[in-house]
């Protein structure tokens, strides 16, 4: 099927997201085709986006090796200007104002987290919406909630699930950076960690900070093109 599409078209983009959710086999499968249909010259090209975590698991795979040789692109914070541009543009389209010092605070709040962007427009979006019939204008009551809803349901969806899978010595790790005034420094939270000889804590450290920067670092797009 993606062979026929490839060959009868100006050529074929697949784009797959949460990639971390996909099953193993369907991503061998699709995998495979796309890089048959590279071999034949076939204009075609595969992009897969995910959890930083899933995406690595998914390029490291034996059973996709193909995938290694994917290019890996971080996804960096969205410019906070373009943030509060793209909201204040929403708004207007849905026949709602808002004041530019509202949109900038709105728009700081993401941190240029693209879902964060997602939640935290809408939920102002849906609190002004309910008094669109008295007023059309969103208020600075409306900006306040619906950063208040945004960052609950973040809670809930991202934080949540990410502590979740973390284990006790790595939720101390991440509470020794809390209590950590400046930067955290690695050697320095030795000091904040459990009692324990200096090699067995730096070796314990760092296991644990391997693991939460492998979690932690921002989400990854990995694309191979054609060649």
């Amino acid at each position: 099927m993606l062979g026929s599409a490839a060959k009868s078209s100006k050529g074929l983009f697949i784009a797959i997201d949460e990639v971390q959710d996909a099953p193993i086999d369907d991503m061998r499968v699709i995998a495979s085709a796309v890089q048959l249909l590279i071999g034949e010259k076939v204009d075609i090209a595969l992009a897969f986006a995910g959890s930083p975590a899933g995406v690595m698991d998914l390029t490291k795979s034996k059973a996709l090796t193909f995938s290694c040789r994917a290019l890996p692109e971080d996804l960096a914070p969205i410019n906070q200007v373009e943030v509060a541009l793209s909201m204040g543009d929403s708004f207007i389209a849905t026949g709602l104002t808002i004041e530019d010092d509202l949109l900038s605070r709105a728009a700081k709040v993401t941190k240029g987290y693209a879902y964060l962007v997602q939640l935290v427009g809408y939920s102002i979006w849906q609190r002004a919406n309910l008094h669109r019939a008295k007023s059309a204008i969103v208020s600075e009551r409306d900006v306040i909630e619906g950063i208040t809803l945004a960052e609950a349901r973040f809670h809930d969806v991202v934080h949540e699930p990410a502590i979740s899978v973390l284990g006790l010595n790595d939720i101390k790790y991440l509470l020794a950076m809390c209590e950590d005034n400046s930067s955290s420094n690695h050697l320095r939270l030795l000091s904040a960690w459990a009692k324990r000889p200096m090699r067995s804590a730096l070796l314990g450290l760092s296991c644990y900070k391997e693991r939460l920067f492998r979690l932690r670092r921002g989400a990854t797009c990995s694309l191979p093109c054609r060649t």
